[in-house]
């Protein structure tokens, strides 16, 4: 009996060690993705930091490639970086592109991961990237993820700010604030009280901006 006990013990240990270090390395990605985008002030500082973040994801998930929130994560970061080249339409594209594929791998390995924060993700790239001939951008494709994400997470701040904005962007200002107002009282992942703080920062500017687009 104790034998038995030992090699299951044996098997074991190898897993649980191989899930401690994705828990590790997501959890490393997660902090410096919120360390970046709410205390780093500086625009300069917050750029290198963020390609830097970049590089540092994309080899996790390359070392990782059956970890959904290892590509998750990656796909965040990387769509982040993709917003700082807004004046370099051509690599601006190619980060963002690259954060779509990678969006999407993590999709394939897990619809729900991270709470359907993947479908918000490519919802919100969809909906802000140009479309054709310029780029992917498709406003019905952003409408289909966002929905989705709201199926999964219905009370999520996340999941209800990025249809906010989508809202906001068609100039929908009474369904945008409805959106905005659920997301500032909505659900948020449990340990991150840093990136919940900023994120109702924000959401509270855009109610602001909604508010004066309706007035």
């Amino acid at each position: 009996m104790l034998k038995k006990l030992f090699l299951l013990i044996l098997l074991l240990t190898p897993m649980n060690s191989f899930a401690d270090t994705i828990n590790a390395k997501v959890l490393e990605l997660q902090n410096g993705w919120d360390h970046i985008s709410f205390e780093i002030k500086n625009n300069r500082q917050q750029k290198k930091a963020i390609r830097d973040l970049s590089t540092l994801a994309i080899n996790y998930s390359n070392q990782y490639p059956d970890s959904a929130e290892i590509k998750a994560w990656a796909g965040i970061i990387i769509s982040t970086e993709a917003g700082f080249y807004r004046l370099n339409v051509v690599k601006a594209l190619k980060t963002a592109t690259l954060a779509k594929d990678i969006l999407e791998e993590a999709l394939l390995l897990d619809p729900n991961v991270i709470n359907g924060g993947v479908y918000s993700s490519l919802g919100l790239l969809y909906n802000e990237v140009p479309g054709s001939p310029i780029g992917f951008g498709d406003k019905d494709l952003a409408k289909s993820f966002l929905t989705k994400a709201l199926k999964i997470s219905p009370n999520g701040m996340i999941s209800n700010f990025f249809n906010g904005q989508y809202y906001f962007q068609k100039k929908e200002y009474s369904a945008a604030l409805q959106y905005f107002k659920k997301a500032k009282q909505g659900s948020f992942q449990d340990n991150r009280e840093l990136a919940k703080k900023g994120t109702i920062k924000e959401i509270a500017q855009w109610i602001t901006k909604t508010n004066k687009k309706m007035n």
